[in-house]
Parts: C-alpha cells; sequence; structure tokens
C-alpha cells in the first residue's frame, strides 16, 4: 500500500529492488539494525507525504499524537529489511 501512495506521490519506483543495510546492529553494537527501503525518487515521494500529515496536522484534522504515530510507523516499515 505504501509503494502504490509514493508512486502517486510522484515516484516510478520508490523501492529498491534489495534493502541496503545502513546500520548493523552486529557492527554497531547498538541494539537496531535498520535498512534503506526507498530509491531516491522514493525519498523524494515519502518526504512529500511527511509534509502532507504535518499539514493535515496544522490543519486540526489529526492530533498531535497520532501525527506522531502514524510518522513513527511510516519510520519504521521504511527501515525494515522485510519492506
Amino acid at each position: 500500500m505504501l509503494e502504490e501512495i509514493l508512486q502517486t506521490l510522484g515516484s516510478k519506483h520508490p523501492l529498491r529492488n534489495k534493502s541496503i543495510c545502513i546500520d548493523d546492529d552486529n557492527k554497531y553494537g547498538d541494539g537496531y539494525t535498520k535498512y534503506d527501503t526507498l530509491t531516491k525518487s522514493g525519498w523524494k515521494a515519502y518526504d512529500k507525504l511527511i509534509n502532507i500529515i504535518y499539514e493535515l496536522h496544522n490543519m486540526g484534522v489529526i492530533g498531535d499524537n497520532t501525527t506522531e504515530q502514524i510518522i513513527d510507523e511510516l519510520d519504521s516499515i521504511v527501515s525494515s529489511k522485510q519492506y
């Protein structure tokens, strides 16, 4: 679903064919591993999506907690190897 949203926001190919590991717990020992799953155009579309969410927040459509929960969930999705 996120892929379709990012395509609607202008990215032809928002997802990488293979995720890139950008922070490895085994290497850094910081307790988590993070991946980059989006292409350059995917990140541009993702930034548009985040800006839309903040604009909805500024208009009073969604509250503070909901805004942060949505963004945290989206960040979690795009930094997950499974996506």
